[in-house]
Formats: C-alpha cells, structure tokens, sequence
C-alpha cells in the first residue's frame, strides 16, 4: 500500500523480501501473491514495463528465501532436534520447505455439501473472532469503492487516486476472500489459525467500512460520534474476553502436566506423546536442558492404520527396550502384558508390579470375596462447586477365581443425607482383573454446579449388573455398601457463570440474580437453573417459581463468602413457558427486586424470560454446555447438530461422540468440534460453536435408533462426567440420550 502512494523502488522492493520472509514462516501465505498482483495491476498498471524494478524485486524475494538453508546446513553438522531427517538431500529438502506431505490435505473439502458445511464453520468462526455488529461493519468495507465523479466515466476511472482506492480494496477484499477459502477448503484441526491473514484484512476493511458509514452523515461534527459507535463493539468484545486471557496469561498448565512426568520418568525412559504434550517435553529436554537421558517419540499416525492400534504397536515396540511412560490411553492397550499407572497426568506402562507411594492413605476394606480397596490419594479437600475432583485408589483382587463376571467401582460425593452430588463410576473387564495383582487408577469426580457451600463425604464401592439389568452393590465385613474415604469442602465459584440469558437483578437485603438457563433434555421436566451473586448480607433465602400466580417449584438460595457465585436448580412441568420468580426471606416474606438506580421495583416478582422449546444447557464435566441439539435422518446419513458453550478457557482437547443405536446395528461419529474447525483448546470463556455431525448409515439399517452423545479427552480417553443428577440417576452420568430417529429403508 505504501508502495502505491509513493512509487518508490525500494517500497516495493522492501515488499518482496517481506513476502519471501512470509512464505518462509508458513506456505499457505503463498495465496497472498494473487491479492498483491491484483493491487499492483490496479494501483500502478505500467509497473509490468518496467523489467529492471520486477527483477531486483524477484532478487529480494529470492535472497529471503536463503533463511530456509539453515535447514540442510545444520542437518549436516549432526542430530538436531525436530529434523525430520533427509535435508541434506534435494529431494528431501524440496519435500520438507514445499510441505509435498501435505499436498493432499489442500482444496479437500470441496463436495457440495462438505463445503456447505465448512462455509457455515466459517461463519462461526468469524462471529466467535468479530461478533456480527463488527462484521456488518466490515462487509461495508468489501463493497467495492464507488468512482469520485458522478459519472463514472473513463477519465475519473483512469484517475491515480480512482486507482489506488481500487488497488487498496482489492489487496485487502481478496486477501480476506481467498485466506478464508483456503483454510476452510483446507484438511487440519486448526482452522481457527489458518484464517489470521483473513482476521488481519477484516479488520482493516472494519475500519473502512466505518469511515463509509461515518461519510454518510451530512453534518461533519457528528461523524466522529457515529464512527465510535460503529466501532465501540470492539471494545466490548476487548472487554469481554480480556478475563478469559489474563486467566490464560496466568496459567502453567502446561508445565505443570510435562515437568512432573519428565523429572520422574525412570532413568532411560521412553516417553510416547501425541503432538501437543511432545514439544512441550522437547522443550524442556532442549531448552532447560531437563533429563537428556529420557527419549521422547511424537506417535504419528501411521495411514490407514487405526490410531488406536499404532499407539499399541508403538508402545510394545518401545517395552522391549525399556520403561515406557504414554501420553494417550486407549482401550487397545487391555490386553498387553503391561499394568498402565497412573504417572501424574500420563501413564507408565510397566511389568513390575504395582506399589502403594508413601503418601497415599492406607484402607484395607474387603468387598465381598472380589476386590479390597488398599489406600487412596485425594489431590484436594477443597473444590468449587461445578468442578473436579481427582482420587487415586489401589485395588487388589482378593482371588482370581472368585471374580465371575465384570465390576464397577464407584465413587460418591455425598451429602449429609447420602445423596450423591458428584460421582464417577469405571468398569474391569473380569479377564482384566483375574490377571491384575494390586492395580491403580484415577477418578476424576465432577462435582454438580448447583450444590450448596459446605462439607461433604467421599465414598467408594464395587457393584455389578445383574442379569435383568439392575445393579447390585458389594458389602463390606461390617456390613456397609460403600467405605468411607474423606470430607470434602464444597465452595461457591470465584467467577461469575456463563449463561444464555445474562439478568441483573438485585434483591433488597438478597442476592443478585445474573442469569438463567432451562433445559428441556428430559420429557418429564424443564429445568431452570438460576445463578447468583452472593451479597454481604446472610442467608439463607428460598427462590420461587410461579406461573399464573401458583407456585411450582421452590429451592433454598444458600450464602457464601461476598461476591462469590452459585447455582441453583428447579424442575417445573414440561412445556412451561412463562415463569415468575419471588425470592423470600427466612421466615417467608418476599424480597423487594431493585431496578435502575437500585430503586424498589413495584411488583414483588420478576418476568423470567421465556422458555424456548428445545433450549438445552447440559453441562459436561464443568467444562462445556449443550444449549442445543436437532437430530434428522436425511438419505444414507444421519446428521446432528450440536450447539456448545464454553464455561472457561479450557486447556484439553476433546473429542465429541455422537453414536446411533438401532435394533441390530450401530452407527457412530468421534471428532473435534466444528468438523475439527475449531478445536476446544481454542475455546475461552463464552465461546459458542455449532459443532455438525454426519453418521454415514450401514446397510441395512432402518427403523427406529436411539441418538446417544459423549464427550471425552482426546488423550486419556477420560469421559466428561454428565453434571445433571437426572440422567446420573438412569445411568446416563458419562453418556446422554439425545432422543430418536426415524430411519427409514
């Protein structure tokens, strides 16, 4: 652009190392030259006889691709970390800096309706990154720019300045344009990074789209009122995300998963990693110079080999010459002659046998003639509501020959009436158990949002499934169910919720209500969940719904430490719409709800907004909420459309399962979200994606199939817990039933 406005050689020169030093970076940026050219064609037509500036251009785009020998000179001197091996030669150099592996990956979605598909991706994307007021305002400044006269004849369209605006909406239309076609045409699961030169462009053409509209009012001293305007969204959005980055700013998550693992690892260890945690090890390992004699091996997918089944090839490989430590846990590994252990946040696979660490609390309970619980490891006494506990226990079979058939052990937070408020239950195969000597695992115990501030107990116990079905739970010798492990101190949440419906409303001597949320997953109920701002004032207070002037449903509003947050919930009939809420006091007389100005409102209840049918807000493992799902069977595919809502940055990445169950047959879809778009890793607080599912049909299949959905860490393969005691109680605490669909044949 500057170029344009001065014609001066070394602008342009200075361009063309510039963009050399770009394609050097990453490759996609390629696609630039064609917004360039088209701004040059416009801006400066006869550049193309001027054959001496076009060559000393081409020398400096050439001299910038002279970083890239950095690779096969330093590949020559020795080993070096990352090299991919081959540098040294022309073929392997040509295929490594050209990406020649990747070659297949671009333009691969390009079906019709794939691109459909991809192209709404976008248009989540885009919203997450701008929201729609800013891209209004930015879809102003892909208009083309209208000529300066009022005809628009030859010589106001040959005009320099006529010329330079054309050149200067090209570079930046197309550059947005053709980005965004690449990287959603593009087969990766970071979609959200391939798209930052379109990010760059629209917010330029943001700016111009507000100066457009700004032009449009006759009288100059309103101008700069009605730009702020149109931009003042953008301070929102700064506003908005500003605590989902400092939280991040903040966090050593990742240090704190890779350094623990590699400063303990047995000396000589082999440490198989997915990519995410692998550099992070290599890092510490060429960096900080931590534990050189610990190797590290990205587990790459191998083609059409299953990933599942490489990392069990990979890990067999790796035993035979010593201790191994994986990142990843999957159910191939059941029957290696290896116990899998918990080591901090991975797992070791060993042949030694299993011990008890020095820390961990000593139990010694029996469980029938089947299991006895040896000791625990609690990472924590005191948890948030609506978050995870974490609990290491050490099982032993009591005999081999005693265990008959599959067991379950569950784990129980309780509360003083032996109500579960959080729980986690896993299942050993009978073979698995028959051949384990002592044995460890891990149980993440998410806790439910909505449970009040104070102390709870944390159970375990061993049941089975009998055969018509239901469960039958292990005694202890003292003739107890479950034994008792700790107390658990429950705290309200230091953060606000995230929720569909954000409120305001104060009550005089009470709480402030922020929000509400229904959920309509379940045919027998609605479920509103109301959030509060706890106050200086002391409860307990009762909230109650109404409708019609009869009350429906009621439930106790507990205090807490001033400024903290909770969650309520209540169950009103199903088809409910218009709700009222009264908040009382103790001793029941109704609080006063504030309004502007904290001013008494006249009505003792307030107008909850409405309940829309289907809205949803399913909260799995603390970490993500489904606030919509639509099922439909269209020819051979089942699609599902799936709605999330992140409730923090989250630092995993998860897959989302949709399975299809029908009489006979069973159909499923296991991805990241938004058709591997927009991984969860890139969620902050608030954001919202539409995440589709296609499930190709088998043949065959027809009738009637229950729609099942899940969701789970990509590398530990550890379920997020379903935080609604309502499905926990049918058994769908790590699995939810979204409903039917009619197959036809």
């Amino acid at each position: 652009m500057r170029y344009g406005e001065t014609r001066a050689p070394r602008d342009l020169i200075a361009t063309a190392f510039v963009f050399g030093l770009a394609v050097t970076h990453h490759g996609s940026l390629a696609f630039l030259a064609v917004p360039a050219a088209l701004f040059l064609l416009a801006a400066d037509p006869r550049l193309v006889t001027r054959g001496r500036l076009l060559l000393r251009a081409t020398l400096a785009f050439g001299a910038a691709l002279l970083v890239l020998l950095y690779f096969p000179l330093r590949s020559a001197l020795g080993p070096a970390p990352l090299d991919p091996g081959g540098l040294t030669t022309l073929n392997g150099f040509l295929n490594h800096v050209l990406a020649r592996g990747f070659r297949g990956d671009v333009l691969y979605f390009t079906g019709r309706d794939v691109l459909l598909d991809r192209l709404a991706v976008l248009l989540n994307i885009l919203h997450i990154q701008f929201g729609w007021l800013l891209l209004g305002v930015a879809a102003m400044g892909l208009v083309p720019p209208l000529p300066q006269s009022p005809v628009a004849n030859l010589q106001s369209l040959l005009h320099r300045d006529w010329r330079l605006e054309i050149g200067d909406w090209a570079l930046l239309s197309t550059t947005a344009v053709l980005t965004a076609a690449a990287a959603i045409t593009y087969r990766a699961p970071q979609t959200v990074e391939y798209l930052m030169p379109a990010y760059v462009a629209l917010a330029i053409l943001t700016g111009v789209g507000a100066a457009r509209l700004a032009a449009v009012v006759p009288w100059s001293r309103w101008r700069p009122l009605l730009l702020t305007a149109l931009l003042l969204p953008g301070v929102w959005n700064a506003q908005r995300i500003a605590p989902s980055f400092i939280a991040l700013h903040r966090q050593e998550d990742t240090r704190a998963v890779v350094e623990p693992v590699l400063r303990d690892a047995p000396p000589g260890a082999t440490i198989l990693a997915n990519w995410h945690w692998a550099t992070a090890f290599w890092y510490l390992q060429g960096v900080e110079g931590q534990r050189p004699d610990v190797t590290v091996e990205y587990v790459a997918p191998a083609g059409a080999e299953p990933y599942p089944e490489t990392w069990r090839r990979r890990l067999m490989e790796a035993a035979a010459h010593g201790p191994v430590i994986v990142t990843n846990r999957y159910t191939t590994y059941a029957d290696l002659p290896l116990h899998l252990v918990p080591f901090h946040q991975a797992f070791l696979a060993t042949t030694e046998p299993v011990a008890v660490p020095p820390e961990a609390t000593s139990v010694g309970t029996a469980f029938g003639d089947t299991l006895q619980l040896v000791a625990y490891a609690l990472s924590t006494t005191r948890v948030s509501a609506g978050e995870t506990l974490t609990l290491r226990l050490w099982w032993q079979p009591l005999t081999a020959a005693a265990i008959e058939r599959d067991y379950s052990v569950f784990v129980h937070l309780v509360d003083a009436n032996g109500v579960p408020v959080g729980q986690r239950d896993v299942t050993y195969a009978a073979e698995v158990l028959r051949r384990s000597g002592l044995f460890e695992d891990a149980y993440a115990v998410p806790v439910l949002p909505t449970v009040p501030p104070g102390d709870y107990t944390l159970l375990a116990g061993v049941y089975f499934r009998t055969p018509d079905g239901d469960f039958q739970r292990l005694t202890t010798p003292d003739g107890h169910d479950a034994v008792r492990l700790a107390t658990v101190h429950v705290q309200p949440h230091p953060m606000p919720p995230v929720t569909r419906h954000p409120q305001h409303l104060p009550f005089a001597g009470g709480p402030t209500l922020v929000g509400v949320d229904y959920d309509t997953s379940r045919p027998e109920s609605t479920r509103v969940y109301l959030h509060w701002r706890v106050p200086e004032a002391k409860g307990p207070w009762t909230a109650v719904l109404i409708t019609d002037g009869k009350p429906l449903a009621q439930t106790p509003v507990a205090d807490g430490a001033a400024g903290t947050f909770l969650t309520t919930a209540l169950d009103v009939p199903p088809g409910t719409v218009w709700l009222h809420l009264v908040l009382q006091a103790r001793g029941g007389a109704a609080l006063r709800p504030l309004g502007p100005w904290r001013l008494p409102r006249l009505a003792r209840s307030v107008a909850l907004p409405p309940v829309r049918r289907g809205e949803r807000y399913l909260v799995f493992g603390g970490e993500m909420a489904l606030v919509g799902a639509s099922v439909r069977a269209r020819g051979d595919e089942m699609i599902a459309d799936l709605t999330w809502l992140s409730l923090r940055p989250l630092l995993r990445d998860y897959t989302v399962s949709v399975q299809l169950h029908g009489d006979g047959w069973r159909a499923q879809h296991d991805g990241t979200p938004a058709l591997g778009a927009i991984p969860t890793l890139k969620w902050i607080r608030g954001t919202q994606v539409t995440d589709r599912h296609r499930i190709r049909l088998p043949a065959g299949a027809h009738g009637r199939a229950g729609v099942q959905l899940s969701v789970y860490d990509a590398f530990t393969q550890a379920p997020l817990g379903v935080l609604d005691e309502r499905f926990q109680r049918i058994g769908q605490g790590q699995a939810v039933v979204l409903g039917q669909v009619e197959i036809e044949k």
